[in-house]
């Protein structure tokens, strides 16, 4: 595998916020707590303000901690201390959260050689809602250190379409990995019988509802509309209370706006809290009024894992987070009136907040997770660290995946990886290989829509809905003589497709992808789905009656520790069902090097009958039917796939544009995969 470097040293990065207050150094705190100790060793550097993040909290996660204020001295003598800080550590990426820190964090970057890779996550992109001298100002300053940044982080999409709308970066440098949240960590209201003594800490009795706001008293929350709202609500539920948690420079005219609108009763500024979880808990209802930009406000995801209904301004990321008419509502921005009258219908409805609260948490649970996030940021800093000749970073030696033996019997060798057979248990694996991590990014972010030169991916996995939902039915067939309904898990679920056809058998049907993406379009299919692995999803032993796996068993590294968590969340005699390629299949044997299944590196294991029958055995599971799996597919897609086993692509190209308008028909075709029912045991 020449020109492949293997990446072994554990990484020194240098995460840095100019403020510990706030949603951006509570990001820092997640992600300083999730990465890796093994691959990354992880210094910290914020200032010390009151009402945010502790030195404390940040060592308590394995980090270092190094206080750093840009306010305190000259900005002179502190670039020259953080471009010291980065030049005597040898840090080998460093990653400015925030336009302060990352300007002159960058700045202090062109001090130092050699350079480390640099990485900016933005938080809430506000040069657009500037005016005049400022914006330009703005502009101009990142325009100057924009390229020493190797990566910008948007944490939302919006965020990204902004940032790039302003021409500051090329598209190629800017992603976005949104914010997750410890939801572990947050009760609901059921959780803690609606917390009775933090409500009695407050002077409200079981009778009066409670809406809480939650965040830094600045830019860009929108005070005003938030009590402008308010003092409509109380003329018509006057025990209502509104607590505002948080510190900032806009205390003091936040305390004015109530006195102006003679909320002084039913309005409480509570300062900033370290038991955020406890005051959620004891809440009905969640607000954030914003007049401009957001992120992903993590106050926001808070309040979703307790439970809570939200009502937020329509803008920025909100609408990405909140759901309107599903977890909460949105409202126009400036609109007091809708956002009394929002907030008055949850006040009034008591079943409709709890529905609303329910879907909430279960959207954060399954789609903001902080190990997601933290997963997604691990394989971009790996992505960028200097002297990596291939995407894929690192490499790794690989062994049998049955009977644990490396091999020394090569198979062959496609596409320049070499793929070994194990003689013992009919077998076939990658190896050397990309490591696991280097790999998991592709199925976060843009799998189902790829134009990777690497054969990983989709195209447009969306314009193949017709022929993958009939393609589902008639595998579905396959076990209706072994089940009669129950609950079905779809592990790998793509854009939910096999629940789609599975819906009229199942009670139940639950989708489970690591692709963000994947889960968002399910969830708009009316499935819940959860974002992550198998063994981080919050289900219970025992739970379903199905598990299917379509076109996944390939790409598992460790397949007997996946079927171990199949096993796990299947009920007693709960079936398995799964399609994998089969190398003894007659499509692999005639297409040789040029089979269709040979997707490189992302397939890492090849099964046969005999292999998978092994393989499911030793994992507690009796195999049922093993049957060749067939797939509907449009005329054009099999004409170029034959040209791809001939090497006939200059004869495909003649047919297609001569059987133009039959090209839409859908055959079924041998796809070279096979069917695989087994039962628990």
């Amino acid at each position: 595998m020449s020109g492949f470097l293997c990446l072994k040293k554990i990484l020194s990065i240098l995460e840095f916020i100019a403020s510990s207050r706030g949603g951006g150094a509570a990001h820092v705190l997640e992600l300083a707590g999730r990465l890796a100790r093994s691959r990354f060793k992880l210094t910290v550097a914020m200032s010390s303000d009151e009402f945010g993040v502790t030195e404390n909290e940040i060592t308590a996660t394995g980090a270092e901690f190094q206080p750093l204020d840009l306010t305190k001295g000259s900005p002179l003598g502190q670039l020259l201390h953080l471009a010291a800080l980065i030049r005597s550590r040898r840090f080998d990426l460093v990653h400015f959260h925030g336009a302060r820190a990352a300007f002159w964090g960058r700045l202090a970057c062109t001090l130092v050689r050699p350079r480390p890779a640099v990485v900016y996550s933005i938080h809430g992109f506000s040069y657009p809602f500037y005016h005049g001298y400022k914006q330009k100002i703005g502009y101009l300053f990142e325009r100057l250190v924009g390229p020493i940044t190797d990566l910008v982080v948007c944490v939302s999409d919006n965020e990204k379409k902004e940032v790039l709308r302003s021409r500051l970066f090329p598209s190629s440098r800017v992603v976005v990995i949104k914010n997750g949240i410890s939801w572990e960590r947050i009760h609901t209201p059921a959780g803690l019988k609606r917390n009775a003594g933090c409500r009695a800490g407050l002077g409200l009795n079981d009778d009066q509802r409670l809406l809480v706001m939650g965040c830094r008293l600045d830019r860009p929350r929108d005070f005003d509309v938030c009590l402008k709202a308010m003092a409509r609500l109380v003329t018509g539920f006057p025990d209502t209370r509104l607590v505002i948690a948080g510190e900032g420079p806009e205390r003091l005219r936040i305390q004015n706006l109530i006195k102006l609108h003679r909320l002084e009763h039913a309005v409480t500024l509570v300062g900033f809290r370290r038991d955020m979880p406890d005051l959620l808990a004891a809440a009905d209802v969640f607000m954030l009024t914003s007049w401009g930009w957001e992120g992903l406000p993590l106050a926001v995801m808070e309040a979703m894992a307790a439970g809570l209904p939200v009502v937020a301004t329509a803008t920025g990321g909100l609408p990405e987070l909140v759901i309107d008419g599903e977890t909460g509502f949105l409202v126009p921005m400036g609109d007091d009136s809708s956002l009394a009258e929002k907030l008055g219908l949850l006040l009034s409805d008591a079943e409709l907040r709890q529905r609303l609260g329910q879907a909430g948490r279960q959207r954060v649970i399954t789609m903001f997770s902080a190990d997601r996030m933290a997963r997604e940021m691990s394989d971009r800093y790996l992505e960028l660290m200097p002297g990596c000749a291939s995407e894929y970073l690192s490499w790794e030696e690989a062994v049998c995946p049955i009977c644990g033996r490396p091999s020394d019997s090569l198979w062959r060798v496609v596409k320049g990886f070499s793929i070994m057979r194990c003689r013992d248990c009919h077998l076939a694996f990658v190896s050397p290989r990309p490591s696991e991590a280097a790999l998991a990014r592709f199925y976060s972010q843009g799998y189902f829509t790829s134009d990777s030169e690497n054969n990983v991916g989709y195209q447009n996995y969306g314009a193949m809905e017709p022929e993958l939902v009939k393609t589902f039915q008639r595998r579905l067939r396959e076990i209706q003589g072994f089940i009669r309904g129950g609950r079905l898990l779809d592990v790998g679920c793509g854009y939910g497709y096999f629940l789609q056809a599975a819906q009229p058998l199942f009670s139940e049907c639950w989708g489970l992808d690591v692709a963000p993406e994947a889960c968002e379009q399910v969830r708009r299919r009316g499935f819940p789905a959860f974002c992550g692995t198998l063994d981080e999803a919050p289900f219970g032993n025992e739970q379903f009656d199905l598990v299917a796996m379509s076109d996944l068993f390939e790409h598992i590294y460790r397949p007997q520790d996946f079927l171990d968590q199949v096993k796990r969340v299947l009920k007693l005699d709960g079936l398995l069902f799964l399609t994998t390629p089969n190398m003894a299949g007659v499509l692999a044997k005639v297409s040789g090097r040029r089979w269709v299944s040979f997707k490189l590196p992302e397939h890492v294991v090849y099964y046969t009958p005999l292999s998978i029958s092994k393989i499911l055995s030793l994992a507690g599971f009796e195999v049922l039917s093993i049957t060749r799996a067939g797939q509907y597919c449009r005329l054009d897609f099999i004409l170029k796939r034959i040209a791809q086993i001939g090497g006939l692509e200059g004869v495909a190209s003649g047919l297609i544009e001569r059987l133009k308008k039959y090209l839409g028909v859908m055959i079924y075709a041998d796809s070279g995969s096979m069917n695989v029912l087994a039962r628990r045991k």
